[in-house]
């Protein structure tokens, strides 16, 4: 019965560490915004701007959300903070530090999982029903094999 449990909880904290990394916030707000800004597909000039901007916004949070994280303090209080090359800089502008600031700093594989995130969100926006009829009206919804 150990076993199992050791195998359940690895499966657990792996899935946890994908959803930290998968857009899936950024891909729920998409979702609810493309019906509703591009009309069910039949686009106007100003829906077409609208739900570009929107995909640019959401694509930077996206982004955005890749590279912030939280530590606590000595005393146990909760900071939040964007990770930068110097190390974490925290949203309420306090010199607070964590106790391994070196854990905290920029990576390249954060650049890394950040674009691969980013390439996750743009695939589903593009491929997305309501923005192909928008901006491609001339293309079947569906393509038959």
């Amino acid at each position: 019965m150990l076993h199992a449990t050791c195998q359940v909880n690895a499966v657990l904290s792996g899935t946890a560490r994908l959803n930290v990394l998968l857009p899936t916030a950024t891909i729920l707000a998409f979702t609810i915004f493309a019906p509703l800004l591009t009309n069910d597909g039949h686009c106007t000039r100003l829906s077409r701007w609208l739900m570009g901007s929107t995909t640019v916004l959401l694509a930077a949070s996206c982004m955005f959300f890749t590279v912030t994280d939280c530590f606590r303090t000595a005393t146990g209080r909760l900071y939040y903070g964007v990770a930068t090359y110097r190390g974490i800089w925290t949203f309420n502008g306090g010199r607070k530090k964590p106790h391994v600031p070196a854990e905290y700093r920029l990576r390249w594989n954060d650049l890394f999982y950040a674009s691969l995130s980013l390439v996750a969100f743009l695939a589903f926006a593009g491929s997305h029903n309501d923005v192909v009829a928008c901006y491609y009206p001339a293309m079947q919804r569906k393509m038959m094999w």
